[in-house]
């Protein structure tokens, strides 16, 4: 098994996970500032960050499938088990401690990156709300006025 592999394609992970997290971040500020031109410009960037992601995640469902096939194990779930848990006494310690180490940072990045997120979308909400509200005040609504046009 080369766990270089696996360990550099961890890494090209981290590295695009951190690219994307530093782009919703600058999204986020051109959200606040109501910057348009910065919103295209970091949406469009997450897009591409997201098809390479999708690339090396296509490598990687590969490599545990490698993984899979050498220590003759039963269907696993791409997505739900930890790889350093069925590596464990199967390779060097020191290349499993790497594998762990990258396993750790990548949870913490996509939990970061899933926060910031969720934070650009709230203020998404919140400005069409506001628009929605400005112009249904501007351009009046169905219901009553607040002002009686009689005084």
């Amino acid at each position: 098994m080369n766990t270089k592999e696996i360990s550099n394609c961890l890494n090209t992970e981290l590295e695009i996970l951190n690219k994307l997290k530093s782009s919703a971040m600058e999204k986020q500020k051109a959200l606040i500032c109501s910057d348009s031109g910065g919103i295209d410009l970091f949406t469009h960037q997450e897009e591409a960050l997201l098809a390479e992601l999708r690339k090396v995640e296509a490598d990687r469902l590969k490599l545990l499938n490698n993984v899979k096939d050498e220590f003759q194990l039963m269907e696993i779930n791409n997505q739900q088990f930890k790889l350093s848990n069925i590596l464990a006494g199967k390779i060097v310690k020191e290349d499993l401690d790497t594998i762990t180490l990258q396993e750790f940072h990548l949870r913490n990045i996509i939990i970061q990156l899933k926060e910031i997120n969720q934070q650009n979308q709230l203020l998404v909400q919140n400005s069409l709300e506001f628009i929605n509200e400005t112009m249904l005040t501007l351009l009046g609504t169905r219901k009553h006025s607040l002002v009686d046009r009689r005084i």
